[in-house]
């Protein structure tokens, strides 16, 4: 919805209909150009940042990237690309690329999160006030 009202507004501009000030002032073609490169620049860094972390943790444990090496030769063959139809047959695969987001902690600096009350989950009491 974003994008296509920035989308929708560049066209305006571009065939020079008139718009009102204060969207005018708010949604140049110049905004939405710095808009689109902090979302690519975010998006490749977390990108980035995942496949370092899925490298580093790889190599530190050869068995996992060896079991993983299995899964993905037995599910998808060494000359196929893998596909969004093969994921449900690659839960090692999947569960690794999990592990790896988890333990990479990819947003050090987002808002800490932190029970609202006592539970239970997965057999483990988290109290009340635990981040």
């Amino acid at each position: 919805m974003f994008l296509c009202s920035y989308i929708s507004l560049s066209i305006c501009l571009s065939i020079s209909i008139s718009l009102s000030p204060p969207y005018l002032s708010l949604c140049t073609v110049d905004h939405l150009k710095a808009n689109i490169l902090e979302l690519f620049l975010a998006g490749s860094e977390t990108t980035s940042s995942t496949l370092w972390w899925a490298v580093f943790f790889l190599a530190s444990n050869p068995q996992a990237q060896q079991t993983m090496q299995e899964e993905m030769d037995r599910v998808v063959g060494r000359d196929n690309t893998p596909a969004l139809a093969h994921i449900y047959r690659l839960p090692y695969t999947m569960a690794t690329i999990s592990e790896v987001q988890r333990i990479g902690n990819l947003l050090p600096f987002a808002i800490p999160h932190k029970a609202t009350e006592d539970v239970s989950l997965g057999g483990y009491r988290i109290p009340k006030g635990k981040v």
